[in-house]
């Protein structure tokens, strides 16, 4: 489907509490229903001492509620034939969720219970917190755990007591231990509600229909706490160069990273996504790959990310790669080769086309299921934005010229700082 004929189909609107919804009504196998919700709430202020609490709501949501316990609300899910995912943090809860159309009415008053009512029950909070505690454990001596985190903490400019603080592994453990169950019910209790979010629909359903049953279920349900957007532009650190010791690992990682002040509405944008596509985001088939795995044999694991904020001007290119210790050196000085080539000749013309088509044909392909859509469009709402952004977006793809990257690419990649972290027996 084009990106014009998903916009001229979904119909929008919003609940009496000023969530917004967008539903786009279609055949599909199986009656088929997919859903993405996200509500926001608080202030930076308003959850600073919560941020512990507020991590362990979303887990909680599905391990009961007044009515049910843990097992019947999955026996019930099955019943009706539903799937649900929900995740959240300091300042919001998401949900994906599919069912059908038959079951949808059910469903969505199952979900409701499920945000609205859950009972807590103090067993599975212990569970939780145990699980969790042992999870973190379980990576202090993982060097890709503890490379990343050692990154992230080197990149985080938001100091301890912050909601955004980046804790150590010990902090983060002593946070668990601290939090109790009244901690996590007064956040559920204080901050959960809707009136600051987006609810989409995607598949076969009546939209008259399914508009009345999101009013009923979650029209006069409203956050206490409006929610207050904090900026986060970007704030490089200095450039450093960290190894890191985890004894007794067969394996080492390697982390490059850094940060440059684009968004995704940047000029640039379209530009950067491609070269990123050709150092590393695409697999084996990129510079990377066929550098570290193909000719030096250093890693099977190897490539590079990159990533844009929608409304702030912060934007992160990775580099990533898993080898034997011993290799580390010899990885770096890939990564610094073909970095210097990268930024000194850029692209070739072969790599842009490869590049542009592979880009397009996997966005393509994204919107052709349901839930990546449901996804798209609820996001398109929170951003007040259309397909037809989409639209120009592939338009401004298929039109780059290999200047246009070659330049993109010595004006943000190639003047940035780059700070790498590694982890293994050294």
């Amino acid at each position: 489907p084009s990106p014009a004929n998903i916009d001229a189909r979904t119909i929008t609107g919003a609940l009496s509490n000023g969530t917004d919804v967008a539903m786009l009504p279609k055949q599909t196998r199986g009656d088929t229903i997919a859903l993405s919700l996200q509500f926001r709430f608080g202030s930076i202020d308003d959850v600073t001492g919560r941020d512990v609490a507020a991590g362990l709501v979303a887990s909680m949501l599905t391990r009961g509620t007044e009515n049910l316990d843990r097992e019947q609300i999955s026996r019930r899910l099955d019943e009706l034939k539903s799937r649900v995912s929900i995740g959240g943090g300091t300042q919001s809860v998401g949900v994906g969720a599919t069912t059908t159309r038959e079951h949808l009415p059910e469903f969505l008053a199952l979900l409701a219970e499920i945000l609205k009512s859950p009972s807590f029950p103090a067993g599975e909070f212990e569970q939780l917190r145990s699980q969790a505690i042992t999870g973190l454990e379980t990576g202090r001596n993982q060097p890709q755990s503890v490379a990343s985190r050692a990154l992230t903490r080197h990149f985080s400019p938001w100091p301890k007591g912050h909601p955004w603080y980046a804790a150590t592994l010990d902090e983060e453990i002593a946070a668990l231990q601290g939090v109790s169950l009244e901690d996590v019910r007064d956040f559920h209790a204080d901050f959960y509600g809707a009136g600051f979010g987006e609810i989409s629909v995607v598949g076969d359903f009546d939209a008259e229909e399914t508009q009345a049953l999101l009013e009923k279920h979650f029209g006069d349900w409203t956050t206490g706490k409006p929610y207050v957007r904090l900026p986060d532009p970007a704030n490089p650190p200095e450039a450093v160069v960290r190894n890191l010791e985890t004894p007794d690992q067969a394996n080492a990682a390697v982390y490059r990273r850094a940060e440059m002040p684009v968004s995704d509405s940047h000029p640039d944008y379209p530009a950067l996504l491609v070269a990123n596509n050709i150092l590393g985001g695409g697999g084996m088939k990129s510079r990377l790959g066929d550098r570290v795995r193909q000719t030096d044999g250093l890693s099977y694991s190897v490539g590079s990310r990159f990533g844009a904020d929608v409304l702030d001007p912060h934007a992160t290119l990775s580099l990533f790669a898993i080898a034997a210790p011993e290799n580390v050196a010899r990885v770096r000085t890939a990564f610094d080769e073909e970095l210097a080539r990268f930024f000194e000749e850029g692209v070739t013309e072969d790599e842009l086309k490869d590049a542009v088509d592979g880009i397009l044909k996997s966005w393509v392909m994204s919107r052709a299921e349901d839930g990546n859509l449901s996804g798209l469009l609820r996001s398109n709402l929170q951003y007040d934005r259309t397909l037809e952004r989409s639209a120009k977006l592939e338009a401004e793809l298929a039109s780059l010229t290999k200047d246009e990257v070659d330049q993109a690419i010595r004006e943000h990649f190639a003047k940035a700082a780059f700070s790498d972290f590694a982890a293994g027996d050294f």
